[in-house]
């Protein structure tokens, strides 16, 4: 079905740049109302009260997908949009900034060591122009590899 829907002969009924970089935007969307969980100025009722509506039911995909989705919009438009005022880097720069401000917080989770990253996936390079989603990607792809390569070691994986 995600063949034929790609394909030319089907009109195409999507437009897979288009799709990366609408399903980019959402999940940072969603990533960033999420980092609600590790602030403390948010009272857990209002926690409660969004997840209870369902405000974080695709945070699980987001949080898996999103890194592949922008790195498949970045090889397809080759790189990443450079204008200050496009939607996608302003969501993702906002994040980032967000999850920076949350760092106190959030350094109070054990991390292992991360592997080298030049091996991670070589659609990175397109991300360089910015160098803060760069940055951002690569620690999240390392800290996949390193938690994979454990639950190899642990044999649950």
């Amino acid at each position: 079905m995600t063949r034929y829907l790609l394909e030319e002969s089907s009109g195409p009924f999507l437009n897979k740049k288009a799709a990366h970089y609408d399903i980019s935007f959402s999940c940072t969307a969603i990533l960033y109302s999420s980092l609600d969980f590790v602030d403390p100025e948010v009272p857990s009722s209002e926690i409660l009260r969004r997840i209870g509506l369902g405000y974080f039911g695709l945070y699980l995909y987001a949080s898996e997908h999103w890194p592949e989705h922008l790195l498949s919009f970045a090889a397809e438009n080759q790189g990443l949009p450079c204008g200050p005022d496009d939607p996608l880097k302003a969501q993702i720069l906002r994040f980032i900034q967000r999850h920076n401000q949350l760092t106190d917080v959030i350094d109070g989770i054990s991390r292992p060591d991360f592997p080298d990253s030049s091996d991670l996936d070589i659609r990175l390079k397109l991300l360089s122009p910015t160098p803060d989603v760069k940055n951002l990607v690569e620690k999240v792809l390392a800290f996949r590899k390193c938690f994979q390569k454990k639950q190899k070691e642990l044999g649950k994986g």
